[in-house]
C-alpha cells in the first residue's frame, strides 16, 4: 500500500461535525456493554469512554493522537477501506499482515512487528469487514500477547459484536490482560440502532481518555 503525504492537519477522513462529547451526563446515558455480554474491558469506567460522532470520528481521533507522518501501521489483509483511507490521510505507511481463514497469522504479525517497528495494529476481530470472519479466542489471546511483548498499540474496531445470532460472543482483545494497557476499543451504535444515528465511542486504556 502506498503512503499518502498530506499535511498533518488533513487527518480527518470524513466530515466529523461536532466535538467529541465527554461530559458525565452523556457518558452515563450509554451502557457500553449490555449485561448479557462479557465485559469489554475489566473494568471500563464512564470516565474512560469518549463519546464520538460515529466510530469513524473515533478512528480519526486515534490516528491524530498516535500517528505522525511516516509512521507504520499494520492492518489485516484485506482491511476495512475507510480505515485504510483514514491512516493514509494521516501520512502513515500501511503494511498488511498475511491472514488465513481464522484471521491475521500471528507468526507473520510478530515478524512484521520486529522488522517494520509499527506504531499500531488495526483490526476488526468480530465479523470483519470485508471478509466477515471472526477471530477465535485463542487467536485474540495470541495477538494480545504479541502486542504486549513488543509494545505495539492495538486499535480494535468492534461495531458488529451485537449482530451475532448464533453462538456465544467472544471477549474482545481489550479484555486480555496482556494488552489491556495498549488496546483502544472502538464501538458504534449505527449498526445496532439506526444507520443515521452517528453515535460511537472509543474506550482507551484506563486513564488515557481526556478529562
Amino acid at each position: 500500500m502506498s503512503p499518502a503525504s498530506p499535511a498533518r492537519s488533513s487527518t480527518s477522513c470524513v466530515p466529523t461535525a461536532g466535538a467529541p462529547c465527554s461530559t458525565p451526563p452523556a457518558r452515563e446515558t450509554r451502557p457500553y456493554a449490555p449485561p448479557s455480554r462479557p465485559a469489554r474491558r475489566s473494568p471500563t469506567a464512564p470516565e474512560d469512554v469518549l463519546v464520538t460522532t460515529g466510530s469513524q470520528q473515533a478512528l480519526t481521533l486515534v490516528a491524530t493522537a498516535l500517528l505522525e507522518p511516516g509512521d507504520t501501521v499494520l492492518v489485516e489483509e484485506p482491511a476495512y477501506l475507510s480505515a485504510i483511507q483514514c491512516f493514509q490521510l494521516a501520512g502513515a505507511r500501511l503494511v498488511a499482515v498475511p491472514s488465513d481463514a481464522d484471521g491475521p497469522d500471528v507468526e507473520q504479525l510478530i515478524s512484521l512487528i520486529q522488522s517494520e517497528k509499527p506504531k499500531l495494529f488495526y483490526l476488526v476481530p468480530t465479523f470483519q469487514n470485508p471478509t466477515g470472519r471472526t477471530l477465535s479466542a485463542a487467536r485474540r489471546e495470541a495477538i494480545a500477547r504479541s502486542a504486549g511483548q513488543h509494545g505495539v498499540w492495538i486499535v480494535e474496531d468492534d461495531p458488529y459484536t451485537e449482530l451475532r445470532y448464533d453462538g456465544a460472543p467472544i471477549p474482545p482483545i481489550a479484555a486480555h490482560p496482556a494488552a489491556a494497557d495498549r488496546t483502544i476499543l472502538l464501538g458504534s451504535f449505527s449498526k445496532i440502532v439506526a444507520p443515521g444515528l452517528r453515535l460511537g465511542c472509543s474506550a482507551p486504556p484506563p486513564g488515557c481518555a481526556p478529562p
